[in-house]
């Protein structure tokens, strides 16, 4: 039986895909199918997809032809196709007409290139029916295809067509004939007496010629496929944890997230466990993607932290692997590239300092999934030298992130951004960043507990000392007249008020004769009116700190052009500037010459709060401007950014970013904010029900007045965080025998959970435990406290 109904009015995220735990994956053949339970003509539902855009679509749908009349209106169904099951390869959709034909229609990616499934018919009326059951497909193909038609061969009636290299085929089992009014289909009549049914099996495959997707069709439907469609689904259902609130929109969110989230697991080898893989596996991907992507991972530590709330406690052996990848990949440097979907920067960043808290996260889950013992060198080699590169706490300076793309923000880092017209361009290596600084502390504190848990003492005092010092780091980040942690300047330490704005048209020399009141570095912004200039040169002249003569220039190479606008960052710090030199411009030019401003604060500038390491009076002051400032609690959750010291550049968009609400949110409860974490996170509900309900997928940003979904759909960001919504009811899952429990539940109704036979209601203070092994727990204690089975 299925855990989930879902219909057209309900949450939507339905893909389908080869499952990476059964099928080896094909990069140049892997194939993404979507469910459309709403389409605006000729059939109640379909699958859907693009080929990776060898077609412009391809659809392929049932339908029933009752007394000359084809049902393929909502309004023709008692009982309106409903999604029943669901797993990462195979769908199951029920529904009812007239409460006279019951239909279920069953679809299965048993391995890249074929989609198989069966309709089954069933008549539960008292009178005999005459009816006819189709299948449809219809093909858009690109310059290179044509689109499908009925074909013959031998005595058998089939669909064809091609999209590039592909040619897509439709069988169908019970000797149909083909017919192309009004679209392409197989007709199959039937006649059925009371309480008779009839299974209908059929495959669409799509192979490199039309004689391969013929013998593929037959051989699939000669042997016993639902045994692999069962295999997959209950092992699937298997691992699903199921989630039961007062809102039932939630609860099918939960659920579909853990699919989706599995839905972008791939192996090139299902026979070897190390080959398991994530990568996104997106709807519109060119065949040409992956080939492009290949240079750099696409998951990043801060994907697999946000994928976390989907996968575990349920998947601790494929998280395992996961991060073993990251771990094999850490290099002599303690450098472990990363490169993400940010396809526009050149060169590999280091990986977010996230590794080793995910490493903890999933040993407290999983303790055999997670070797501390041999892993412990790469995780103290990737925080030691990667980040500090062997430096002392005493003597370590706070590191900077290399590119702004590290953090995985939109537009909320338009202090750093050289690519937008709303973008600053100031360069965010030079500055200290509150992220970095959270990240890096709770990095420190992982690691420390891990070397008490091998018994190292010396690695966990040395860790200790790390712990102190980045908190002191923190500390001096705090901004107390805007009650946030901020960004500094990396050098002087601070985050003057601009003191020179200072725009013009480009000259040989630009006298400025200004001494500010505390030594800053210079920003400019160039601007060309027409071609870039080839070979332009710029030089500064004022005096330093000290009040030493100084001058800089500025080559060609520094200049890095985007739509004739270039971002240059001062190397050093001036107490004054005196002029300013152009050469190699041309006369149209204008440029603009400021201060460095490192007041403008984002969503990041919150992870402290996730950290665990900063002062109680920073932690309420925080709260309370998140919860009061309307600027910061929107009406979709917390913006990536919002007005500081100056207004936001015109046209520049705030998004919701849910991945980093998530992290947030996670450090509330993490503090014991549980019900100012449960107001945040039922807001950012709205826009995620919103994305699922009205453009079927989830999103990783949205806008933040409209709530209108911003993103490819279905990506990995945009999962919701089924394990912080644990956690803010108080409920921590370990293992079927053992769980996690504190505090209160503060939504407004009970949380039941059940997986692998072990059941929890949380309502209020009061908990219930039923075990797999029949032990029973009832308790309305708020203490934190890890409760097992007798067996555990």
């Amino acid at each position: 039986m299925g855990l989930i109904s879902i219909d057209k009015t309900g949450p939507k995220a339905f893909i389908l895909a080869p499952d990476g735990q059964f099928s080896a994956f094909d990069p140049e053949h892997d194939q993404l199918w979507t469910l459309n339970l709403d389409p605006p003509d000729s059939c109640p539902f379909q699958l859907q997809t693009t080929f990776h855009l060898r077609a412009r679509s391809m659809r392929v749908f049932p339908n029933l032809i009752l007394e000359h009349h084809r049902l393929k209106n909502h309004t023709d169904f008692s009982l309106p196709p409903t999604v029943k099951d669901y797993s990462p390869s195979s769908i199951k959709i029920e529904y009812n007409f007239n409460h006279q034909v019951l239909l279920q229609f069953c679809s299965f990616l048993p391995e890249p290139n074929v989609l198989i499934g069966a309709l089954y018919l069933k008549n539960i009326s008292s009178q005999p029916l005459s009816l006819t059951a189709e299948m449809a497909a219809i093909l858009t193909p690109m310059a290179q295809g044509r689109p499908i038609h009925p074909d013959t061969i031998g005595h058998n009636h089939l669909l064809v067509g091609q999209a590039e290299e592909l040619f897509p085929l439709l069988f169908m089992c019970g000797g149909p004939t083909g017919t192309s009014n009004p679209y392409p289909a197989l007709h199959v009549p039937l006649t059925l007496s009371p309480g008779q049914s009839e299974d209908i099996q059929w495959a669409l495959t799509s192979k490199t010629s039309q004689t391969s997707s013929y013998e593929a069709a037959r051989h699939w439907l000669a042997q016993d496929w639902q045994r692999d469609y069962q295999i997959h689904t209950k092992a699937h259902q298997k691992k699903m944890i199921t989630i039961t609130t007062g809102q039932p929109d939630w609860d099918a969110a939960f659920y579909l997230a853990q699919v989706n989230a599995r839905s972008h697991l791939v192996t090139s080898d299902p026979s070897d466990p190390q080959a398991i893989t994530i990568r996104p596996r997106l709807k519109d991907d060119s065949k040409n993607t992956y080939n492009m992507k290949n240079k750099h991972p696409e998951l990043t530590l801060l994907d697999a932290l946000h994928l976390s709330q989907a996968l575990l406690p349920a998947h601790s052996e494929l998280f395992s692997r996961l991060l073993e990848d990251f771990i094999t990949r850490i290099d002599d440097q303690g450098f472990l590239s990363t490169q993400g979907a940010q396809v526009i920067i050149s060169t590999a960043t280091n990986a977010c300092p996230l590794l080793a808290s995910l490493c903890l996260m999933l040993y407290e889950i999983n303790p055999e999934a997670m070797p501390l013992q041999r892993v412990f060198p790469h995780l103290q080699r990737f925080f030691d030298v990667g980040w500090f590169k062997n430096a002392k706490p005493e003597h370590a300076e706070l590191p900077a992130w290399e590119v702004p793309e590290q953090l995985q923000l939109d537009s909320g880092l338009f202090n750093f951004d050289i690519w937008r017209e709303t973008g600053i361009g100031l360069d965010i290596h030079s500055a200290h960043s509150p992220a970095l600084a959270a990240m890096l502390l709770r990095e420190a504190a992982a690691l420390k507990k891990i070397a008490q848990i091998l018994g190292d003492r010396p690695a966990r005092n040395g860790y200790d000392r790390w712990i102190k010092n980045l908190q002191e780091k923190i500390n001096s980040l705090w901004d107390d007249t805007c009650k946030i942690f901020g960004y500094q300047d990396a050098h002087t330490h601070k985050s003057p008020s601009r003191e020179l704005y200072y725009p013009g048209r480009i000259q040989d020399k630009v006298n400025i004769g200004k001494h500010f009141s505390q030594p800053q570095r210079l920003q400019i912004n160039l601007f060309a009116a027409e071609k870039v200039p080839k070979t332009p040169l710029i030089r500064l002249e004022g005096k330093n700190s000290t009040g030493e003569m100084i001058t800089e220039l500025i080559e060609a190479p520094e200049m890095f052009w985007v739509a004739n606008r270039a971002h240059v960052t001062t190397r050093q710090i001036f107490s004054t500037l005196d002029h300013i030199c152009f050469n190699g411009f041309n006369p149209d030019d204008r440029f603009l010459i400021q201060t460095a401003d490192y007041s403008q604060t984002d969503i990041s500038c919150l992870l402290p709060i996730w950290s665990g390491g900063i002062r109680p009076d920073q932690l309420a002051m925080m709260i309370e401007n998140i919860t009061d400032n309307p600027s910061l609690s929107g009406e979709f959750g917390i913006p990536e950014t919002w007005r500081c010291r100056h207004p936001l550049p015109d046209g520049l968009s705030t998004p919701v970013n849910i991945q980093w609400n998530t992290l947030i949110l996670d450090g509330l409860v993490k503090e014991g904010f549980s019900k100012q974490a449960m107001t945040l996170f039922s807001i950012l509900m709205t826009p995620i029900l919103r994305g699922l309900k009205e453009f079927s997928g989830f999103y990783p940003r949205f806008d933040d007045k409209t709530g209108l979904p911003i993103g490819a759909a279905n990506t990995i960001a945009g999962l919701v965080p089924v394990g912080l919504f644990l956690k803010i009811a108080g409920i921590r899952l370990l293992s079927p025998d053992r769980v996690a429990i504190w505090g209160e539940n503060p939504f407004p109704w009970p949380v039941e959970v059940s997986w692998q036979g072990l059941g929890v209601c949380k309502e209020g203070s009061e908990t219930q435990i039923i075990f797999p092994d029949g032990t029973q727990y009832h308790s309305r204690s708020t203490k934190p406290r890890i409760i097992t089975s007798k067996k555990s």
